[in-house]
């Protein structure tokens, strides 16, 4: 059962876990910033009109404030929407720029945004080290 779900954000010193996503899943990035007043219907409106998709399908549809300072995650758990939120306190979080709509993001990725790291910079670092 461990191998069936990995850890997206952990606190500090691994205290508590945050949130489990299965192997298998797609996640889909939201590249609008929207409205953080919105709950799980406007969301799955905003899965059906920006992201061209089917809210109740096996995915995790990601969402970022205007501010970069907030991020909402929304998916459907057995029988109903569930939405997964967070705020940070100092900075923003560094989500990868692409086209309109919306782009597909690896668990990893996923993980490290939520975690504070900026992957654009990472990148740039990775690139001259090699």
């Amino acid at each position: 059962m461990a191998n069936a779900s990995k850890q997206i954000g952990v606190f500090p010193q691994n205290r508590k876990v945050c949130m489990f996503v299965p192997d298998d899943i797609e996640i889909l990035l939201c590249t609008e910033a929207i409205d953080m007043r919105k709950g799980a219907d406007g969301l799955a409106g905003l899965v059906r009109d920006i992201l061209q998709d089917e809210p109740l399908s096996r995915k995790l549809f990601v969402f970022q404030s205007k501010r970069k300072d907030r991020v909402k995650i929304l998916y459907w758990h057995y029988n109903g929407f569930a939405v997964w939120s967070k705020r940070i306190q100092q900075g923003k979080f560094n989500f990868p720029a692409g086209t309109t709509g919306g782009m597909t993001l690896r668990r990893t990725a996923l993980r490290m945004i939520l975690e504070g790291v900026d992957l654009k910079t990472l990148s740039q670092q990775l690139h001259r080290t090699a």
